[in-house]
Parts: C-alpha cells; structure tokens; sequence
C-alpha cells in the first residue's frame, strides 16, 4: 500500500473503532439504567417503562436506535 492509502485505511479502522465504542457505550448505559433504583427495575419487569438508547449523529441529525 502507498502512503495515503495507508493513512486512510487507519483513519478508516479508528472511525470503526470508535464507532463500536460509542455503541457499547449505549448499550452497557442502557444495562445500568434498566437496573439503576428499584422503581425503574420494576416497571421495566412490568413492562410499563422501556429503556432504549440511540445514537445522534452530528453529521445528518439521524438517530440509529439501540435496543
């Protein structure tokens, strides 16, 4: 590989990695408040709350949701 597709490549495999740590980011903050306090814990085993988490992006003001 030349120099600049290189570089790319790199820059490339950060955004990937970034990108999966921000996920699991949501995911592990979505896990905590699932189970943060009692009232919570309850009416998400109730169903009467969901706990969700998405990710906002800067770029196109879209939102990818993550269960």
């Amino acid at each position: 590989m030349n120099g600049a597709l290189l570089e790319r490549h790199e820059i490339e495999h950060e955004h990937r990695r970034l990108g999966n740590a921000i996920r699991q980011n949501v995911i592990d903050n979505v896990a905590k408040l699932k189970s943060a306090a009692p009232i919570l814990n309850s009416a998400v085993e109730q169903r009467k709350l969901k706990v969700v988490g998405g990710i906002y992006r800067l770029r196109d003001g879209q939102v990818e949701m993550i269960s």
